[in-house]
């Protein structure tokens, strides 16, 4: 890596938005522009599945012609940034969709998941309550008014909160992993476990609750539990086409050595010996480094985790430097930015 801002994880630029396979965006033909409802329902489809390069192309297909269709528009934009942990450009973009309408909820339900990721609680209450006057069943609304709460001291109120929500909502996913993580988080290990074995036993497929069981198991040191129950996870969301989160899980069972993500043992007896091709094509002659000539440079090593968004290096490799670039094994070279920086190196 060569590193030239202060940090100990660094963002490849673009990373999230070029993960994935390029989907064919909606065509206009011969018959006008595209039908709004058809491309943005797909760019949610791609949404759901971190698509989010797929997404973004559809999104620039549509050709807004009310306020109500652009602050469509500008909701899926902010949802893209907020999974690309850009929660200042995806609040100004859904505050831009709630101006134009006014009484969108799923417009104020991203600004509050917004408002939440940025540490403004008093704002992300306020927004998730709106979105509840529009639409009382929004579960997303409701998960946000409990996790300000936990994060706001108010554990009681957020447990209550939860917990309602769970009884409610017996088969809600995103309820039984949010009350889940919560109650990880509050020295209630066994009691996550069971709740998320007992909302998988119903739910095989449930891709999200598979992995945070997976997870759950790894921590209370039960290695076979947890190897069985993310590769389960890893099919799961590889169903659903989000083959970026399949591909990360079946890297992790790899690094922990699980023999579900081994390649196949090789073929006994008699073979015939002849010339193998390469396993990979030569490295092309790597990309030059985006600085002028006579640049000072710091350089160091680093690695890769989370299917290729994120690169960890130690903190000294980028102390007091100002722009950094990630060359990859290939050559490639890709601009980075600092997300996180730790207290110690």
């Amino acid at each position: 890596m060569t590193g030239i801002p202060r940090l100990i994880l660094a963002i490849i630029v673009l990373g999230g938005l070029l993960a994935g396979a390029r989907a064919e965006p909606p065509s206009a033909g011969d018959n006008g522009p595209v039908k709004i409802g058809a491309a943005l329902k797909q760019a949610d489809q791609l949404i759901t599945v971190e698509k989010l390069a797929e997404a973004l192309a559809v999104l620039k297909t549509i050709e807004a012609k009310t306020p109500k269709e652009a602050a469509k528009v500008d909701t899926r934009l902010g949802k893209i940034f907020l999974r690309l942990h850009k929660p200042a450009k995806a609040a100004d973009l859904f505050e831009q969709a709630v101006f134009s309408t006014m009484d969108d909820a799923e417009a104020y339900l991203g600004l509050a998941e917004a408002r939440l990721a940025l540490g403004d609680l008093i704002k992300a209450r306020g927004h998730a309550r709106t979105a509840l006057l529009s639409d009382p069943d929004l579960i997303g609304a409701h998960l946000v008014l409990a996790k300000a709460d936990d994060r706001s001291g108010r554990v009681s109120a957020a447990r209550k909160r939860f917990a309602n929500l769970l009884r409610n909502q017996p088969e809600s996913e995103a309820v039984a992993v949010a009350y889940a993580v919560f109650l990880s988080d509050r020295d209630g290990m066994e009691q996550a476990t069971k709740l998320l074995s007992g909302f998988v036993d119903r739910h095989p497929f449930a891709a999200e609750a598979s992995d945070l069981l997976g997870r759950l198991y790894w921590r209370q040191g039960r290695k076979a539990d947890a190897l069985l129950m993310r590769n389960n996870a890893a099919k799961a969301f590889k169903a659903k086409g989000n083959d970026f989160r399949a591909e990360a899980i079946r890297s992790w069972l790899v690094l922990k050595g699980s023999g579900f993500a081994k390649r196949p043992p090789p073929q006994t007896g008699k073979v015939e010996a002849r010339r193998t091709q390469p396993r990979f094509s030569p490295i092309k002659r790597p990309d030059p480094l985006p600085f002028p000539a006579g640049t000072e440079l710091s350089t160091g090593s680093g690695f890769v985790v989370n299917g290729g968004r994120y690169v960890i290096t130690n903190n000294h490799v980028i102390k007091d430097t100002g722009k950094i670039a990630v060359r990859t094994g290939t050559g490639e070279v890709r601009l980075a930015r600092v997300i996180k920086v730790t207290v110690k190196d």
